[in-house]
């Protein structure tokens, strides 16, 4: 149930919670958006009911701190990827639900070395002409 228009007033601001200790610190090592996507999320929380307001201001301080602590805890798990290394222990080796086949050292180096700058994708280097992203496997088919 959203709050009373006469408590309103006591929701901390988004940069409130930003300046809170915690929050400082989450945000050397976690992306700026998933620390203001969560600290409005706590406050949206607030003011839909759902996080219970305080109002008193010997609490306050302490309050913002927790909530602080609390945006911290949301923004590093929002910023993790949802991908990540497991232990195929199973016995199938192409396993569909583990990626399949793992990609050889050689090929994934490469793929970083390209990835990481610009490449020749539709670029035909002998003709200087738009060409084909398919001409790098064409041959491979």
């Amino acid at each position: 149930m959203p709050l009373p228009k006469e408590l309103m007033r006591h929701i901390p601001s988004v940069n409130t919670l930003l300046a809170t200790q915690a929050v400082e610190e989450v945000m050397s090592h976690c992306p700026r958006w998933a620390v203001l996507q969560e600290t409005r999320s706590i406050v949206e929380e607030i003011r839909e009911g759902h996080i219970e307001l305080v109002t008193d201001s010997a609490a306050l301080s302490s309050w913002h701190r927790d909530l602080g602590i609390e945006v911290a805890r949301r923004a590093q798990h929002a910023a993790r990827y949802s991908l990540r290394a497991v232990i195929n222990a199973t016995g199938v080796v192409l396993h569909t639900n583990m990626g399949r086949a793992l990609l050889a050292e050689s090929a994934v180096s490469h793929m970083v070395a390209v990835a990481t700058r610009y490449s020749n994708l539709e670029l035909d280097l002998e003709r200087g002409e738009r060409g084909s992203r398919y001409e790098h496997v064409a041959q491979l088919i």
